[in-house]
């Protein structure tokens, strides 16, 4: 992956003096390799709750790149914004036909709503229990119960893992 930079604006009280898409799309350009596309994978960037930033985004790594597999920012994936993350991927999916797409930091809550417009994502949420009063897991065995009452969870919205997909743990 190319690394990315969240859209943070005076986060924690720090003005930021720079645009998080500039600089995300400086990273894109300093790290990616045309020869070696495998092994880089840009992650499509925007502001906190503006679809056309993402939209600009993509056109501009479609205008410059050639991308097998991109990255979805988990600023945007973390969002609670479910129409905005469903039209944000339906975009990517248009502007990038036959690329995978990776969403970091996916809630739970979108998952039926991306279902069919990612190939893969990522999330901790797993981490943690599925009843109110109990912390994140803490040893072996409350992460291996967690876990398995997390992928019961996909089951239950429908979501299921492709062979290809696997689970990392």
């Amino acid at each position: 992956m190319v690394p990315d930079c969240f859209d943070l604006p005076g986060e924690f009280g720090i003005p930021v003096d720079f645009d998080t898409m500039d600089y995300s799309f400086q990273l894109l350009e300093r790290f990616y390799c045309d020869d070696d596309r495998d092994y880089l994978m840009p992650v499509i960037q925007g502001r906190s709750g503006d679809y056309q930033s993402f939209k600009d985004y993509v056109r501009r790594i479609k205008s410059q790149y050639n991308p097998l597999v991109v990255g979805v920012s988990g600023s945007l994936c973390r969002s609670k914004d479910t129409n905005l993350v469903r039209g944000v991927l339906k975009m990517v999916q248009r502007e990038l036909p036959g690329v995978w797409v990776h969403a970091f930091a996916l809630r739970f809550s979108h998952l039926r709503g991306v279902n069919g417009l990612i190939d893969s994502f990522d999330s901790t949420n797993w981490t943690f229990p599925r009843t109110s009063g109990r912390g994140s897991c803490r040893n072996k065995e409350e992460r291996i119960r967690y876990f398995c009452d997390y992928i019961r969870r996909l089951e239950i919205v429908n979501v299921h893992l492709h062979e290809s997909q696997g689970v990392l743990v």
